[in-house]
């Protein structure tokens, strides 16, 4: 599956450093006092354990450019579905015995492309690279997953392709002096729903402004934001909207003929 990225004209952007800002200021000191004490420990930073007075949240600061995202969760709106079939393949099989029926195997390979485009109403001020999963809500047989890593700016909106093949093999039996053609479909799903996803932040640094004891003052220093906050906590909602085809499913017609028998 190919996945290629496009600039497209939004309304609103998700800065990615103001929004892990805002999610900071609701963790309470308790929670964040542990939660450095816990990774300073691990990193063997005993003195500044003994050190450590309290977090200022209001000073911390999120500077980074560029975060490594994964992008998934997709839930869908009212889905506007269309169906449209196409001839894949198709055979015309004659029984020129008066006596006798004709078992034939009707079969075929067809291979076809499709697309999808994730337009997002809300770009990404901060650079990233994302991790994408995502279901699409498709009829029929179609059981869809996208998974691969895309690179976002600003504005941005991904679109994918996707190849498929689908063989098929059917027993037909005509009976003496009658022909018939045997016509491979294949079902095409459109679909256009608005979405929304989760978008959850997997690395980068924050710069952690902390009180010290006695009268040492204060310090800034860098904690992993993963230390720092919970999947939750470093997690935000995206919306948009999905447009698509996709192959759904295939079915065999058989209709009598009329042709000349040898």
């Amino acid at each position: 599956m190919n996945f290629q990225i496009r600039n497209v004209s939004t309304q609103n952007e998700l800065d990615i450093n103001t929004a892990l800002f805002k999610k900071f200021q609701t963790i309470d000191q308790a929670t964040l006092m542990q939660r450095a004490i816990d990774y300073l420990t691990s990193i063997g930073a005993t003195q500044r354990v003994a050190d450590l007075a309290a977090i200022e949240t209001g000073l911390t600061e999120f500077y980074q450019d560029h975060y490594d995202l994964l992008i998934t969760d997709f839930s869908y709106g009212e889905v506007k579905q269309s169906l449209k079939s196409l001839i894949a393949h198709q055979e015309t099989y004659a029984n020129a015995s008066p006596d006798d029926p004709l078992e034939a195997t009707f079969s075929y390979e067809y291979s076809r492309q499709d697309g999808q485009s994730f337009k997002f109403t809300e770009g990404l001020k901060v650079g990233a690279k994302a991790g994408v999963k995502a279901k699409l809500p498709l009829v029929g047989e179609a059981n869809v997953e996208v998974s691969a890593e895309v690179s976002f700016s600003a504005e941005q909106s991904f679109s994918t392709t996707e190849s498929s093949k689908w063989n098929f093999l059917q027993k037909v039996t005509v009976k003496p002096l009658t022909s018939v053609k045997v016509i491979g479909y294949i079902r095409i799903g459109k679909i256009d729903a608005p979405f929304n996803c989760n978008v959850k932040v997997l690395d980068g640094n924050v710069l952690v402004e902390v009180k010290l004891k006695g009268d040492k003052g204060y310090s800034s220093w860098v904690f992993p934001v993963t230390a720092m906050m919970s999947d939750a906590e470093r997690s935000f909602v995206l919306s948009g909207n999905l447009s698509g085809s996709e192959a759904s499913d295939i079915y065999v017609k058989v209709e009598p003929v009329t042709t000349a028998l040898l």
